[in-house]
């Protein structure tokens, strides 16, 4: 059987040289991340086409092979931006909507784990990767990310993982929580 987390809390715990953050789960099912949403610019701020390439599609469909959601999690977001040189790809979980029961309309963000040795496999080649535990800086919006440059199918990559979605982005699933209490 394979698990979701439905819950957890972070316990603080010593080892030998180092704090841990262990966390404490409450189990349901694991899914695998199968769904997409493309949040595409208009072209009007772009100056781009309408529609993503074919091989950034791809990209996006193989970033999401690789997460795995720990609660129930709508499509996967995305947002781009292609030039001559350098593609620019950012992709998160879209948040969720608590519909009914105690918390009806409250806004949650879906966790989920990123197997980063299969995210580096998707690429034929990986220049840098970094973890951004902050985000880039003070004034960026976007907060923690994993930050990956990398060549695929031949397209030099500057793809972001962020662990939540941009402020402007729309719920991507309503979960319905009434039938739980």
């Amino acid at each position: 059987m394979r698990l979701i987390t439905a819950c957890f809390t972070r316990a603080p715990q010593r080892c030998p040289s180092r704090l841990y953050m262990h966390f404490l789960l409450t189990f349901h099912e694991i899914m695998p991340i199968s769904k997409t949403r493309n949040q595409v610019p208009s072209e009007e701020s772009t100056g781009m086409e309408h529609r993503p390439s074919a091989w950034m599609t791809a990209l996006v469909e193989a970033v999401a092979g690789c997460m795995e959601a720990h609660s129930p999690m709508g499509a996967l977001g995305w947002r781009y931006h292609e030039d001559d040189e350098l593609a620019a790809l950012i992709v998160y979980p879209t948040p969720v909507e608590l519909v009914g029961g105690e918390h009806d309309g409250a806004i949650v963000m879906p966790g989920f784990s990123l197997d980063v040795q299969a995210l580096q496999a998707v690429f034929e080649r990986v220049t840098d990767l970094h973890w951004h535990a902050q985000g880039f800086s003070p004034d960026d919006e976007d907060g923690p990310s994993l930050a990956l440059e990398g060549t695929y199918q031949d397209h030099l990559v500057w793809l972001r993982v962020l662990a939540e979605a941009p402020d402007d982005e729309e719920p991507g699933l309503q979960l319905d929580t009434s039938a739980s209490q």
